[in-house]
């Protein structure tokens, strides 16, 4: 059944049942038809729902999270610095409607990413496609939040390298000047035995 169907079938249901001023509460209804199509259960998914779901997602600072259904409909979370204001309008599609979000192959690959151009940005796009209702959840990642964490990283590695080769030299030299100061003792004392004392106890760490 496609969308339009559906949301009419919805809509005329929650008219029926005096619920067609909650509907603007649920982001999609999933139907599901019951043994002999003699009954079909409806499902309102709530905005609010999703909504809380997303925002638990952290794609780094900057990135936008967004949850798209087939029939375009859309609700967005945007990860921003503290007092930073977003720069998307208010109800503005983010997904829905762009050039790489059409390009999703939702039957072949519907799970994803690819560098895309947003707003003249350059993001990440990631996506995961639901296989039940054609849903997607999606980010966009700019590519410099990806490419900082990689530097971080790299940076990370390289202070912990230099850390473990002092700690290696360290140990190292420590090992060398402990044997060195054990053979000089053994050397002294067995100086001493060449000279006739066997009383002497050659003691090393």
């Amino acid at each position: 059944v496609e969308e339009e169907g559906v949301k009419h079938y919805v809509y005329l249901l929650d008219e029926t049942l005096g619920l067609r001023a909650k509907s603007d509460q649920y982001i999609l209804a999933y139907q599901i038809a019951a043994q002999g199509n003699r009954a079909y259960v409806v499902i309102d998914l709530k905005k609010a729902a999703i909504e809380e779901l997303i925002q638990q997602l952290d794609f780094g600072e900057g990135s936008i999270v967004g949850f798209v259904t087939l029939g375009g409909r859309e609700i967005i979370c945007e990860t921003l610095d503290e007092g930073e204001e977003s720069s998307l309008e208010e109800g503005e599609l983010v997904f829905y409607g762009q050039e790489f979000f059409q390009e999703i192959d939702r039957e072949e690959v519907p799970l994803g990413s690819k560098e895309v151009n947003y707003k003249g940005e350059a993001y990440q796009f990631l996506y995961s496609v639901s296989v039940e209702s054609g849903s997607v959840f999606c980010a966009l990642v700019p590519v410099e939040t990806v490419t900082g964490q990689a530097e971080d990283i790299r940076s990370l590695t390289v202070t912990l390298v230099i850390l473990a080769t002092v700690a290696v030299l360290l140990v190292g030299m420590m090992t060398v000047i402990g044997i060195q100061r054990n053979m000089r003792q053994i050397s002294r004392q067995f100086g001493e035995v060449a000279k006739g004392d066997l009383t002497i106890q050659v003691k090393a760490r």
